[in-house]
């Protein structure tokens, strides 16, 4: 089966499963501008999806006039909301504060998973941005620091495995209650570091699997977790 009708299939499947319970958002991103289009326009036809997360191009290093014109034209193809992932330790480039302000007016663009790991860049990003737009972390070890300086959330992988105390962790940020959202940040501090001890999602997916979610099955060149990994999953997750 192509990639592209393996992911429509897993999008069905996802449908099938959630049932409207919770949103659902579909990465339809890659460092093609027009198959991305192509494949933005084609998910935001499904019934059933909630919005888009759309990465910045990997290995093209594109300049931030490269970077405003690959999301805008990405943007006109699609009907459905679009969260912008910035993630410069995987893709290498990041999306400047002023593309970002030009990127914010575009209608359907409501928000960014900062995976930066900058609170500088997550600051200047609230600072400037309109208050109603949307700022998640792509950091499960830092989503306390970054919703204390106005995100709004995170895209977790955490919450693969702890939903509850992730949800948790969130509320209680968002309500203002700083202390109770670190309390539980720094209790599954260590679990989220084994989590990445490892690219993810090697590890995400052997506890996953350990829990009893899914198999532990990835595809070429990921590969499956190490003794050293597993050992500290297992350990971490029966302290």
């Amino acid at each position: 089966m192509p990639n592209r009708r393996r992911k429509i299939k897993i999008v069905d499947i996802s449908i099938q499963k959630i049932q409207g319970k919770i949103p659902l958002i579909v990465g339809t991103g890659s460092n093609n501008t027009y198959a991305s289009g192509k494949f933005s326009e084609k998910i935001s036809k499904i019934d059933g999806v909630d919005g888009l997360l759309v990465v910045t191009p990997y290995y093209n290093k594109a300049t931030q006039e490269g970077l405003y014109e690959h999301f805008s034209y990405i943007a006109k193809k699609s009907t459905k909301p679009i969260i912008l992932y910035s993630v410069p330790g995987r893709t290498n480039v990041n999306i400047s504060i002023k593309t970002m302000k030009k990127l914010a007016q575009i209608e359907n663009i409501l928000g960014i998973k900062d995976a930066t790991g900058d609170l500088s860049y997550t600051t200047s990003l609230r600072k400037e941005l309109p208050k109603d737009f949307a700022i998640y972390s792509g950091n499960d070890d830092l989503i306390t620091p970054l919703m204390s300086v106005g995100g709004n959330g995170v895209i977790s992988v955490l919450a693969n495995i702890y939903p509850k105390q992730v949800h948790e962790l969130c509320q209680y940020a968002l309500d203002g209650d700083f202390k109770k959202a670190r309390d539980i940040q720094i209790k599954y501090f260590d679990i989220t570091k084994a989590l990445f001890n490892e690219v993810n999602p090697i590890g995400v997916k052997f506890a996953a699997s350990y829990l009893k979610l899914c198999k532990n099955i990835l595809r070429l060149p990921l590969t499956q977790a190490g003794k050293e990994t597993e050992d500290l999953i297992k350990n971490l997750w029966r302290s």
